[in-house]
């Protein structure tokens, strides 16, 4: 579905920061760092007493003169020192241990959020020359944001120089990635690379030669155990081979995966030595297994020979057990087997026993069920009647089905259980305690002290702790919005996040809530220390950062809008993936009557009864033959139905050009300027960040599944 609204583009509000420069003089400034009791004005404490003891603690760097305690009650008549920037006096006050001036260490104190670094209190969040600490100086063209050197403008620090990562020769895509100079950088990507990164891999120039992430071809990647690449071939230490299948670096003399060559395995159990695999003494390798063919019940003798039922395997022979005969494929006793009675080849009829090695009719009281003589009042697969079987941990007495004393029959399935603490039958047969429950006497309880039952599929749940039913069982009011936890059945924001509705967000980096809750970035901007930017390659479209490479609604410019069987790319219409250009119109060959797996063939013309166009080629067959929902004749799978923009989640269902099929749902989509890969910081609270379908360029996609 579509938004009703977009949101509109929000004002920036820009804060000065105003920071009054300290003068000895001015000591009724209360953000300057405070001066001891003397130790500011110790080097001229007559100056204290005058009440210019500010301007004299910046003389302070000579209070070592200051050693007379006098002087030092001189710095408490000068109590406008308190404003003085002469911290440094202060320092300078330790040499005078003796007197009240060697607490003049206070002066190298500041007042939140400000620190001392030399002689001045400064903000290290904000200042450039002590950005994050005093010792690091923001180059020039970067700002301290957090107390980190930053770029503005979308903008990227590379090496301590801000550049457009989507333009730049020297740094395309990514830091230090060169084009050619005769090259051009464009949606940071080089067109051309420079003589030494020859090899262009998507844009980024590199030398398959050696680049141990692209070796011999983009995209391979050498394993952790190689070296290296050279001539565009994996290395390996001394005494290993490349195995370039496996793409693994192997000592073939020992290596179990890759013996003698690579890809050859050794057998379970085996061992590598010398590149041969080889079983332990004794043992031979059957299908990969090292086996004992003398005392193996699958491979008796030889690989795949298994003993039959009731036979061991000795001595590489099938041996019957004790009281057992071989008979052709099974060992059986031969006195009470009515398949083999007295003799291998004797099988009494149908009805009879066998005893003591003669066939005999079924004793008293016993039928025939299965083709073999019971007793239907004790056995307990045909209990009362042939067939009746009793359930688990049950016997049959007297042809009933019956249960040890304290347990109950609950049928043929269940069979006997104690009701009493079986969670599958609490208190009566087939009663299912809920999640996290217990049967205990027979009543369903919360496993876990201080959970409460909300019974269906929810059971016990810690109502102080978890976000899906914080404080109660029932209602959406219960449910914690986006990031939030649950603490003492409250919901709320985890620290530094701020809640903003039902989400907790970032205001310095979340577009929908830029720097305050009620400040919405304009689709396609980005939320950098509070404030809302289009970034670098992007194109102000009214109240829309548009990113014209991508947008199919400003494919190219702000006016040109793709059909809803297009797509934009690199600012000009195309099909969308999986459709074709069919003269002037995108259609899919996989499932289009008149183009059906290539523009022109038309299956009406195959003079068939039911023609059909089903993934690509023409078929005599209805939809409803080959389980398929039919779509105005277009046979489709659910799956198909689930991704088809044309067919979204029903026949017809068409999506419009800035929306994807998304699980049978067509889902509004937005891209952003100078996003080159996932995640993407102007998806915020609400999409979640995609490669579109087909494609590699990310999308900020409704909702939080991607297509």
């Amino acid at each position: 579905m579509r938004p009703t609204s977009f949101w509109l583009r929000a004002g920036l509000l820009g804060g000065v920061l105003m920071v009054a420069a300290a003068t000895g003089c001015g000591g009724d400034d209360a953000t300057t760092p405070v001066g001891g009791e003397g130790g500011a004005d110790a080097a001229a404490g007559s100056a204290g007493n005058a009440g210019t003891g500010g301007q004299a603690g910046k003389g302070g760097s000579a209070g070592t003169a200051g050693t007379a305690g006098t002087a030092g009650k001189g710095g408490t008549a000068g109590a406008a020192g308190k404003g003085g920037t002469a911290g440094t006096g202060g320092a300078a006050g330790t040499a005078g241990v003796a007197g009240t001036g060697g607490q003049a260490g206070d002066g190298g104190t500041c007042d939140p959020p400000k620190s001392l670094c030399g002689t001045d209190c400064v903000d290290l969040q904000t200042d450039l020359a002590h950005c994050g600490d005093c010792a690091t100086a923001c180059a020039s063209g970067l700002s301290c944001v957090a107390g980190q050197c930053i770029c503005s403008g979308g903008l990227t620090n590379c090496g301590g120089t801000c550049v457009d990562l989507q333009t730049s020769l020297t740094n395309c895509g990514a830091c230090s990635n060169a084009c050619a100079s005769t090259g051009a950088c464009v949606a940071g990507k080089c067109d051309q690379c420079d003589g030494a990164t020859p090899d262009n891999c998507n844009g980024i120039c590199t030398a398959l030669a050696t680049d141990a992430v692209n070796c011999g071809t983009c995209g391979h990647a050498c394993p952790a155990s190689s070296t290296g690449c050279a001539n565009g071939v994996c290395t390996c230490a001394a005494g290993q081979t490349f195995c370039t299948a496996q793409n693994a670096c192997a000592d073939l003399s020992t290596d179990m995966a890759n013996c003698g060559t690579c890809g050859t395995t050794c057998p379970i159990g085996g061992a590598c030595a010398g590149g041969q695999c080889s079983c332990p003494s004794g043992q031979t390798n059957c299908n990969g297994t090292c086996v004992d063919v003398t005392t193996s019940q699958t491979n008796c003798g030889t690989c795949g020979h298994a003993c039959g039922t009731g036979a061991t395997c000795q001595a590489s022979l099938c041996v019957c057990n004790p009281g057992l005969v071989a008979c052709a494929t099974e060992c059986a006793d031969l006195s009470s087997d009515p398949k083999h009675c007295g003799a291998c080849p004797t099988a009494c009829a149908v009805g009879q026993n066998c005893v003591s090695g003669q066939c005999a009719p079924c004793g008293g009281g016993q039928v025939v069920c299965n083709n073999a003589c019971t007793n239907t009042a004790t056995d307990v697969d045909n209990c009362g009647q042939c067939g009746h079987q009793c359930g688990p941990n049950a016997t049959c007495t007297s042809g009933q089905c019956t249960c040890a004393a304290s347990l109950i029959y609950c049928g043929g399935t269940i069979g006997c259980v104690d009701t009493s603490s079986d969670t599958n039958n609490c208190g009566t047969c087939g009663h299912d305690c809920a999640n996290g429950q217990i049967c205990n006497s027979g009543q369903c309880v919360c496993a876990v002290p201080g959970e409460t039952n909300c019974g269906g599929f929810v059971g016990c749940v810690n109502l102080a702790s978890d976000p899906l039913h914080c404080g109660s069982c029932n209602g959406f009011n219960h449910v914690c919005g986006l990031g939030q936890v649950c603490t003492s059945g409250q919901c709320s924001c985890p620290p530094p996040d701020t809640s903003c509705g039902n989400a907790c967000v970032d205001l310095q980096t979340e577009p929908q809530f830029c720097g305050t809750c009620n400040i919405h970035c304009a689709l396609g901007d980005v939320c950098n220390a509070g404030v809302c930017q289009c970034p670098a390659g992007g194109t102000v479209c009214g109240q829309t950062c548009a990113d014209t490479q991508h947008d199919p609604l400003r494919c190219g410019n702000c006016n040109t809008q793709c059909s809803a069987t297009r797509f934009c790319d690199a600012g000009t219409c195309h099909c969308r993936p999986g459709f074709t250009l069919c003269g002037n119109t995108c259609v899919e060959l996989q499932h289009n009557f008149t183009n059906c797996g290539a523009c022109g063939t038309n299956c009406g013309n195959q003079g068939f009864q039911n023609p059909r166009c089903v993934d690509g080629a023409c078929a005599d067959t209805t939809c409803m033959a080959i389980g398929r929902t039919s779509c105005n004749g277009v046979c489709l799978t659910d799956a198909q139905l689930a991704t088809d923009p044309m067919n979204c989640g029903q026949c017809g269902q068409v999506c419009a050009s800035d929306e994807l099929c998304v699980q049978g749902n067509c889902q509004q989509y937005f891209t952003a300027p100078g996003c080159n890969t996932c995640p993407c910081g102007a998806c915020g609270v609400g999409t979640t960040c995609c490669s579109y379908p087909g494609q590699t360029f990310p999308v900020c996609v409704d909702g939080n599944t991607c297509p």
